[in-house]
């Protein structure tokens, strides 16, 4: 024990005052708060946008998905939420593009797979839009809305052969 006591008396006195590091420790808990007030207001501002969504308000909606995306343009939640918006408003171009980048930060989500493989159904990109509909069967077998998008793509495609014969 007499050795501990030695190194304490004997070590170097490194003092620095509370003035000195409060600054630093603000500083860490501010952006700690920060980065948690800004990923709770872009699911705010998502969460907002589908229930106006649900009340008929597309244009809000639309408004407030995009203000959670900016906050978080990596949402995949925040893309499905607007190739919906699109889809259901017709512009299928668009929702494509939502859907690809939702996929693409959810690649394990049968849901934006689904939405994303009937979307290019909708185009009439019939092989990636079998290609993402089979891949969400992968992922939940019983994703009753991908068998039957699945079934209307096949059905589609031996019409348009037997119409070329």
């Amino acid at each position: 024990m007499l050795a501990l006591e030695d190194w304490a008396r004997d070590r170097p006195r490194i003092r620095i005052g509370w003035r000195a590091v409060w600054p630093a420790l603000l500083a860490l808990s501010v952006g700690y708060n920060l980065l948690a007030t800004l990923s709770q207001r872009a699911d705010m501002e998502t969460t907002r946008g589908v229930l106006e969504f649900q009340y008929g308000q597309f244009d809000l909606a639309r408004l407030h998905v995009n203000n959670g995306l900016r906050i978080r343009p990596t949402d995949p939640e925040g893309h499905g939420s607007l190739g919906l918006l699109s889809a259901l408003q017709g512009r299928f171009d668009e929702a494509c593009v939502e859907y690809a980048i939702a996929v693409k930060y959810a690649p394990d989500s049968a849901r934006l797979h689904c939405a994303y493989g009937l979307c290019l159904y909708r185009l009439s990109r019939f092989a990636d839009a079998e290609r993402e509909l089979e891949l969400s069967l992968s992922l939940q077998p019983d994703n009753a809305l991908a068998v039957a998008g699945l079934r209307l793509l096949r059905t589609t495609q031996q019409s348009q052969a037997q119409a070329v014969h």
